[in-house]
């Protein structure tokens, strides 16, 4: 087992971002595209999760290799939703661009 300290606290960081949305759902319901912002969150959470998962398995065994390639496909999802989210995301009038 390889576990890397770095890569926990990203994943205990991702709960806690998904305890206070979860508390504060109703104030961010005024976030544009909140479900997209929101898709986005739950692919890189995902992506740090199959981060940790990985460390359960020797690098020669295929879990490893699945949980590898299933993280790296959400981190790019949650990436691209994210940059969506963005460019999506209506500008105020007379903010600093």
């Amino acid at each position: 087992m390889d576990f890397h300290e770095n890569e926990l606290i990203g994943l205990v960081l991702y709960v806690g971002l998904w305890l206070f949305v979860a508390c504060n759902y109703n104030r961010l319901k005024a976030i544009p595209r909140l479900p997209n912002l929101l898709a986005a969150w739950a692919f890189l959470s995902l992506g740090s999760f199959f981060t940790n998962l990985e460390g359960f398995f020797s690098v020669d065994s295929g879990a490893y290799w699945g949980c590898n390639l299933v993280e790296h496909l959400c981190y790019a999802a949650g990436a691209a939703i994210l940059a969506l989210w963005c460019l999506r995301a209506p500008h105020r009038p007379g903010a600093v661009t």
